[in-house]
């Protein structure tokens, strides 16, 4: 189990994990399944079949993904090994101000435009949904609904956005 609060929340972003809190490879792969499977991976899908030829949409996800998943894969090694979150992993990289600084900046600007991005393709898909059964429901409501029920889930926890996902 995840170490959590009494309130239920994730404590865990900034602390060891022992080896028998570790979670099996499998519950973590329905995450990243969740994460690469959405409406914002589908619309990028489509935008690039719509400008490039379909062997050059091929190589370029290839290129992308390898890169990426070369990238995760040492970060993730390292991780599994040491049992530490990269938070505290860039600590050691960038010294403990440095990390801050860097991993807040990066992390920051790229987490909240994709959060945003997500919430507004989750929203629009939902007014539409509800417009094909003759419901009229604001976008900004819908988004604003759905963003705070994915949030909610990153804030709880590790069980929650597994389901989610």
């Amino acid at each position: 189990m995840s170490k959590s609060s009494g309130a239920g929340f994730e404590t865990r972003a900034l602390s060891q994990v022992q080896q028998d809190e570790k979670k099996s490879t499998s519950s973590i792969m329905f995450i990243w399944i969740g994460m690469m499977i959405t409406a914002t991976t589908l619309i990028l899908g489509a935008t690039l079949a719509a400008s490039m030829s379909i062997p050059m949409v091929l190589l370029v996800t290839l290129i992308a993904f390898t890169i990426a998943v070369f990238i995760m894969t040492l970060n993730g090694m390292q991780a599994s090994d040491t049992g530490f979150p990269l938070s505290i992993l860039l600590g050691k990289v960038f010294g403990e101000t440095g990390s801050r600084f860097a991993a807040s900046v990066v992390l920051g600007i790229t987490q909240i435009g994709w959060f945003a991005i997500q919430a507004a393709v989750c929203g629009s898909a939902f007014t539409v949904m509800f417009e094909s059964f003759g419901i009229t429901f604001p976008v900004w409501l819908s988004s604003t609904i759905w963003g705070a029920v994915m949030l909610i889930t990153a804030v709880v926890g590790f069980n929650w956005m597994k389901w989610l996902n």
